[in-house]
């Protein structure tokens, strides 16, 4: 492990492994660096520091990559989705780090988003959220039990009209 790899780091953090009810297993926590091409942890974050031989190189082609907005932003730099849809692998940011710097991170990870990208992602998590009948969103759980048709995916001319229907409604 090189001080050329550094060059190439697009995030570092903490992991974490979220397991299939929501729960994050803090005790397997580990250090990440991101990098264009994979994803690579050590067990602490002073092994990386050190240049020792990472746990694992996860090839990102072969996963999910998805970057979150709104309220997982602040916790969450990106999420990947493990093949057996069982787990994912969920970026956490240390728990000693000032609130100034997580408003700064989560501001990194909205803006480094073009519409087009927000759009495939609501669309995605859209389609993930009907399947999954979640609970954590009321309009989806209301969908559920009464058994309309999940809601219809964004195009990219709805960003004019949801800005022209918030306009109308500033003016009432």
């Amino acid at each position: 492990m090189g001080d050329d790899l550094k060059l190439n780091v697009i995030k570092e953090g903490y992991l974490g492994k979220k397991m299939k009810h929501n729960i994050i297993k803090k005790v397997q926590r580990r250090w990440f660096r991101l990098f264009d091409y994979e994803l690579v942890y050590w067990k602490k974050k002073e092994q990386a520091e050190a240049g020792e031989e990472p746990l694992a190189y996860i090839p990102l082609k072969a996963y999910k990559l998805e970057v979150p907005h709104g309220r997982m932003a602040s916790k969450h730099a990106f999420r990947l989705s493990l093949m057996d849809s069982q787990a994912e692998l969920l970026s956490q940011q240390p728990e000693n780090v000032e609130e100034e710097d997580k408003v700064d991170q989560a501001k990194y990870v909205l803006e480094c988003e073009t519409a087009e990208e927000k759009i495939a992602w609501e669309n995605a998590i859209r389609e993930q959220m009907w399947k999954a009948g979640t609970k954590d969103n009321k309009v989806f759980k209301q969908r559920k039990l009464t058994g309309f048709a999940p809601p219809p995916l964004m195009k990219k001319t709805d960003l004019s009209l949801q800005s022209t229907i918030k306009e109308f409604d500033e003016d009432f």
